[in-house]
């Protein structure tokens, strides 16, 4: 009876939100939403009463707030199609490589919930890590995007040519308008081999060992909500941009929209084109944590997932249940010229990163050789004359003296 209060007090209030201005993730709007879908497929869920409604992601759309995830050529995640790359248009100006800040936070809050575990930081370290980028791709004006939380998808949402990882990190930002910008790092399953990669590992490592652990809840008590939640001290040791984030190689680009409900659009989304690699005692963790809410409401697949070339040597259990939406098309009648960029890590070189090595530098290599050859040429007609002029002055001087 109380979550039937809840859900018809904020109905109203998401369907003006979403229709009019950003919903922010994590936020007491975007919380209440979650309580209404679900990854496991529905059939005529919006049939049923409010206190049991959970819609599947076929059906998502028939919320009244979640209106959104029905649109054709806005929506998240999207297959990374290497072939149909555009260049980064130079009067965007993107910012290559991010310019991360991030403060000192001595306190985190680990969520785990029905959907996922998440580290959150408006209520500890709201403000302290920030990253500028473009309003819009039609407006180069740079505005501040803050760090709200991060979490976690097992197999990954984005694909790369078709192709999954095991795991994908999305960092949810927030500007001041509420407008979201995602940083999302693909996760590929290895040993690390060196420290830089041992430090990216460990992080993960780190925050799935302080998550808090679920146990099944008297009838009461579900009612209220289930999360588990733990306040961490002294969590200035974890640095999401410092040991977790690799620039090294460029990102990904495109406009797109939550990957869950509501689905908003308008979404800036950066996905690093180099993946962390991670053991996989840490992805088969993650996978058994949020598996072990006895009320998640995963979604179990019975065919396995094509993995990537670059996600390692995977081991996958088909018995878990995973937490992603199906990928969407790039473009649709909602936004039929949305393209896909990619910001290669010379920011003078924005160049497709589907072209071989050839393609893309043929021109400066091209100018290269030219000018090498041209100094050559001078150099030896230089040296050509003098070495000439000096035989032609000794003959003279020969026969000179041959006649004398």
């Amino acid at each position: 009876m109380r979550r039937s209060f809840r859900l018809a007090l904020h109905s109203s209030m998401q369907a003006w939100l979403c229709a009019f201005g950003w919903v922010k993730y994590g936020s007491e709007e975007h919380i209440a939403m979650r309580e209404q879908w679900q990854y496991e497929p529905t059939a005529g869920c919006a049939l049923e009463p409010p206190e049991k409604q959970r819609c599947g992601p076929d059906e998502w759309h028939l919320i009244p707030a979640f209106k959104a995830c029905a649109e054709q050529g806005t929506q998240s995640p999207i297959d990374l199609e290497l072939a149909n790359i555009t260049a980064v248009p130079m009067e965007w100006q993107l910012p290559n490589p991010l310019r991360l800040t991030s403060g000192k936070c001595d306190k985190l809050e680990f969520e785990l919930n029905e959907h996922t575990d998440e580290v959150m930081f408006d209520a500890t370290c709201k403000d302290r890590f920030s990253v500028p980028f473009i309003a819009s791709p039609s407006n180069a004006t740079e505005k501040m995007f803050y760090l709200n939380q991060f979490h976690y998808h097992s197999p990954s949402e984005h694909t790369l040519d078709g192709k999954y990882f095991p795991m994908e990190v999305h960092h949810v930002h927030h500007a001041q308008d509420g407008q979201a910008l995602v940083i999302a790092v693909l996760i590929a399953e290895g040993e690390p081999q060196n420290p830089e990669e041992e430090k990216r590992a460990n992080f993960l490592t780190a925050v799935q060992s302080l998550m808090p652990h679920a146990f099944k809840l008297p009838e009461e008590r579900l009612r209220e909500g289930n999360v588990w939640t733990m306040l961490v001290e002294h969590s200035h040791a974890l640095n999401a941009y410092t040991d977790f984030i690799d620039m090294s190689g460029g990102y990904f680009y495109y406009d797109g929209s939550f990957t869950t409900p509501p689905c908003t659009h308008g979404t800036h989304w950066i996905i690093l084109r180099k993946p962390v690699k991670v053991p996989t005692l840490t992805i088969s963790s993650y996978r058994a944590e949020i598996n072990s809410n006895p009320y998640n409401q995963l979604t179990a697949h019975d065919n396995a997932f094509p993995f990537h070339a670059d996600a390692g040597n995977v081991t996958w259990n088909k018995s878990l249940g995973d937490n992603i939406r199906a990928t969407q098309p790039l473009q649709g009648v909602n936004n039929p010229r949305r393209q896909l960029y990619y910001s290669a890590p010379n920011a003078n070189l924005q160049q497709d990163a589907g072209r071989p090595l050839w393609q893309t530098y043929w021109l400066p290599l091209a100018v290269c050789i030219l000018v090498m050859l041209a100094l050559a040429y001078f150099v030896w007609q230089k040296f050509d004359r003098k070495c000439y002029g000096k035989k032609g002055w000794e003959s003279d001087t020969d026969e000179e003296d041959v006649d004398s």
